[in-house]
């Protein structure tokens, strides 16, 4: 199940990543959009109490209103690819440890 799971986690991610190459869009925000969100997205069931919450949400809602308001459209991209490869990072591998 894991390779299957791998093989289709690479194909979209690859695609994706070669979709926004060939529709010219900024390689720094789709990193900037990627590096902002990968940790949330594998440490999502790691965020427990009121203020971690707050923060976690306080910086999302920060970041997508300023993307927004700059016209940085490519950095949702990269938000995109943080959740395709981080979801299966946290269930195969964060969960199973159990933080």
């Amino acid at each position: 199940m894991k390779i299957i799971i791998g093989i289709i986690t690479a194909l979209l991610f690859s695609s994706l990543l070669i979709w926004s190459i060939e529709h010219n869009y900024s390689m720094l925000q789709l990193i900037v959009g990627f590096s902002a969100f990968i940790l949330p997205v594998v440490f999502f069931s790691g965020i427990k109490g009121n203020a971690s919450i707050f923060l976690v949400l306080t910086f999302t809602i920060l970041c997508l209103y300023m993307t927004y308001k700059w016209e940085y459209y490519n950095v949702y991209m990269g938000n995109l690819l943080a959740i395709i490869v981080g979801f299966p990072i946290h269930f195969f591998k964060v969960r199973k440890v159990g933080i």
